[in-house]
């Protein structure tokens, strides 16, 4: 008896090009799920993820997503801006 195991190639999402402080695990051109994550003093430059420190990403038709929202745009780690302002004494 011979098993044979097959693999769904995601070939229809678009590749992910994110920054290079982006960490990336998991395998986008497989069907699974992918990781995102960002190190210590990055966040994630999309608003609505920027108190998130990792994003799940899914290949379904054709689109990357995170939960049931289709992304437009893929989150990617930028240094954080600190604003600090003088002393007034």
């Amino acid at each position: 008896m011979i098993d044979v195991c097959f693999r769904s190639i995601a070939v229809d999402c678009p590749a992910l090009e994110v920054s290079d402080e982006t960490t990336v695990t998991g395998d986008p051109n497989f069907d699974e799920d992918t990781n995102l994550a960002c190190p210590e003093g990055y966040d994630f430059h999309l608003e609505e993820y920027k108190t998130d420190r990792n994003l799940n990403l899914t290949c379904e038709m054709g689109a990357w997503f995170i939960g049931d929202k289709k992304l437009s745009t893929i989150p990617e780690c930028r240094g954080m801006v600190i604003v600090c302002f003088p002393s007034i004494y």
